[in-house]
């Protein structure tokens, strides 16, 4: 998102480790310190899923032919001369392709776990994964439609570090669309990450609190015989059920 409004930013691969980083800690955090705020993330992470989907789908099937703009690609170059160009049969990359909206709306996973949850599992189970299949399969196609007729130049897409800046960038034709795009692929994103700690990293967060424990107790004592205060640190130190915890 930086670069995109910089075109002589050169993206390099440590920027995106630092990035991951960020994110992953960040995540973490947030799972650490809010935990209780989790359910109306969930809320959130919703509306802001579909809200961004219909935004985008919308912005790339409307904007390309506003004012002086290029225009949307024909529907021969979408529907017959699309070709990818990267090793495999192009009817198997356009299926594919679908796969991801397949899971864009939920999981089969996620819609499993409510089988514990709730009343009549073996009739609400299957039909949330049968809803869930469908509605990601209709998502996914409108978008990857709304996308592909927003295309008009694929060189570009080539040689971008990012295609779906790339993609953004001519279905807008400026920074601003570009940025309020990819920002609606971004909190998804995040609120995504955050609930994959939540999901299946419950005792992630326990193990990190106790190592901020370990190393606050480890501070004070640095700190108490540094000025002489040996007394200071002893209600803070460890249980030994803490110490068992981490060597398991």
């Amino acid at each position: 998102m930086y670069g995109a409004t910089r075109p002589s930013f050169e993206i390099k691969s440590w920027h995106v480790f630092v990035t991951y980083l960020i994110i992953t800690w960040g995540s973490c955090a947030t799972v650490c310190l809010f935990n209780s705020f989790m359910p109306r993330l969930n809320k959130i992470g919703i509306f802001v899923t579909i809200a961004g989907a219909l935004t985008t789908i919308l912005v790339c099937a409307i904007m390309p032919s506003i004012s002086d703009r290029p225009g949307h690609a024909s529907s021969a170059t979408v529907w017959v001369n699309w070709k990818a160009e990267i090793g495999y049969p192009t009817g198997f990359v356009f299926l594919a392709g679908l796969l991801n909206g397949s899971y864009a709306m939920g999981t089969p996973d996620s819609c499993s776990h409510l089988a514990e949850e709730i009343a009549n599992p073996s009739k609400y189970v299957p039909l949330a994964i049968a809803m869930q299949y469908g509605i990601g399969f209709f998502s996914g196609i409108t978008y990857l439609v709304a996308v592909l007729y927003s295309i008009t130049d694929y060189a570009a897409l080539y040689s971008s570090t990012f295609p779906i800046t790339q993609i953004y960038r001519q279905a807008t034709n400026s920074n601003g669309g570009t940025l309020g795009l990819l920002t609606c692929l971004l909190l998804p994103t995040l609120i995504c990450d955050i609930s994959l700690f939540v999901s299946h990293c419950p005792h992630l967060s326990i193990y990190l609190i106790v190592l901020l424990k370990i190393f606050l107790t480890i501070c004070r004592s640095l700190v108490a015989v540094l000025y002489g205060h040996s007394r200071a640190t002893a209600p803070h130190h460890l249980p030994a059920s803490w110490l068992v915890f981490i060597l398991n």
